[in-house]
């Protein structure tokens, strides 16, 4: 299904017990053909102001 998907959501696991594997996920999606969006997912206790800038940076890191 991942060549028809258009959009997938990043969700932040900063203070949960797992960790998300992006650079995994950036290599599974891309190895399939994703060329959609990313969306990002915050639940956080940080501030969304702050938290979601870094996650976002993080993320640019992870799929440039």
């Amino acid at each position: 299904t991942v060549p028809y998907a258009v959009h997938i959501h990043a969700k932040v696991s900063v203070a949960r017990k797992f960790k998300l594997d992006y650079y995994r996920i950036k290599d599974i999606l891309l190895s399939k053909g994703y060329n959609g969006f990313l969306s990002i997912e915050y639940e956080e206790e940080e501030d969304a102001k702050t938290g979601v800038p870094k996650f976002a940076n993080y993320l640019f890191e992870v799929f440039k």
